[in-house]
């Protein structure tokens, strides 16, 4: 539901559940490419990106701290997010995140920690 949420403010897909990577990049496994499943909706065939720079990783199906510490992602440099995934507001907080990955908002604490739009 929060890939649904996320397209639906703009973002795009890379793939539902996996994806390929090398390096900082990612791309769908060819016999994902496309296929959202939305629950209770079924599977559909939808838009995607492929060679897709990471620069957010979201790590779904766990609070994270209010004010959490600086983490990055060993192998994409990315900045790591925790966050419950189905709590209202979470694609919110992906959103803002994103952003601040980007340099459109200055982090001063948190996630990205002293991240400047990498």
């Amino acid at each position: 539901m929060l890939a649904l949420q996320l397209m639906e403010r703009g973002f795009s897909l890379v793939s539902d559940d996996r994806v390929l990577l090398d390096g900082p990049l990612v791309s769908p496994p060819s016999a994902l490419e496309g296929l959202l499943e939305v629950r209770e909706v079924g599977i559909l065939r939808t838009p995607f990106v492929t060679n897709a720079r990471v620069i957010l990783k979201v790590l779904l199906g766990m609070q994270g701290d209010r004010l959490p510490t600086p983490e990055k992602d060993p192998q994409t440099g990315a900045v790591v997010l925790h966050i419950n995934g189905c709590l209202p507001g979470d694609s919110s907080r992906v959103m803002a995140a994103f952003q601040a990955c980007r340099g459109t908002y200055d982090w001063v604490t948190g996630a990205g920690g002293d991240t400047v739009g990498i």
